[in-house]
């Protein structure tokens, strides 16, 4: 055997330490590469850009429904005004027909009391002749 001046066993580990030298340098160059490359899209980036859209949109819909829920407690509020105008209007209607009852019963009795000072009037000027203006002023009917 040809003396190198190592022995064997630091030979081979002279060897095995070459070699993890070359697979380290090899990993690091293949990660240095594999850096610079696009990552490879397995559909995630898809789905984020899903899911932030779907996220705007809920948002947007509970603003747009927020709106609406202020809105329609309006035309709650709105119509319940409406409610109450109306029921004031019928009561007023209700108490001025109750005034043109009575209003027209004062009426029929005044026309009843007319035609009974008029035939009275008529049955006087039958009975005695027509009267002078002075004669009429003195008397109350």
């Amino acid at each position: 055997m040809a003396d190198s001046g190592m022995g064997g066993w630091a030979s081979f580990m002279l060897g095995r330490m070459s070699v993890q030298h070359d697979e380290n340098i090899d990993r690091m160059m293949q990660r240095f590469h594999n850096r610079n490359r696009p990552v490879q899209n397995s559909g995630r980036d898809e789905l984020l850009e899903l899911l932030t859209r779907a996220t705007v949109a809920l948002e947007h819909g509970n603003r747009y429904s927020d709106k609406l829920e202020g809105q329609i407690a309006q035309l709650k509020a709105q119509l319940a005004e409406a409610e109450h105008n109306v029921a004031l209007y019928q009561t007023g209607l209700q108490a001025g027909q109750l005034r043109i009852t009575e209003l027209e019963r004062h009426l029929e009795a005044s026309r009843d009391h007319c035609d009974r000072v008029t035939a009275k009037v008529l049955a006087y000027i039958d009975r005695y002749g027509k009267m002078s203006d002075e004669e009429l002023a003195k008397h109350t009917w």
